[in-house]
């Protein structure tokens, strides 16, 4: 697991993501708000877009099992907040 920020990144937190492409996803981010909604089980809105733009994800389901394993981190409710994000995406 990726600990610390990515290359460009300067907010100064220290995070998880769950693939290296989630890296080039928020390369970008000066701070954490730049890496929009926190879904739980270290995934963020600018991964969830990236997958969507870039993967071609289609269903919460598709980002929860396939691309990551976050849906082994995440509750119910959290699950149920990504399933309405990436519906309004697609």
């Amino acid at each position: 697991m990726f600990s610390g920020a990515p290359p460009g990144a300067s907010f100064g937190t220290s995070w998880t993501c769950p693939s290296v492409i989630a890296i080039v996803a928020v390369e970008w981010a000066e701070r954490a708000a730049d890496l929009g909604a926190d879904f739980g089980g270290s995934l963020c809105a600018r991964e969830v877009d990236y997958f969507i733009e870039r993967e071609w994800a289609r269903s919460a389901e598709d980002i929860l099992w396939r691309r990551t394993k976050a849906g082994l981190y995440m509750n119910d409710q959290q699950k149920q907040m990504l399933a309405e994000y990436v519906s309004s995406r697609v």
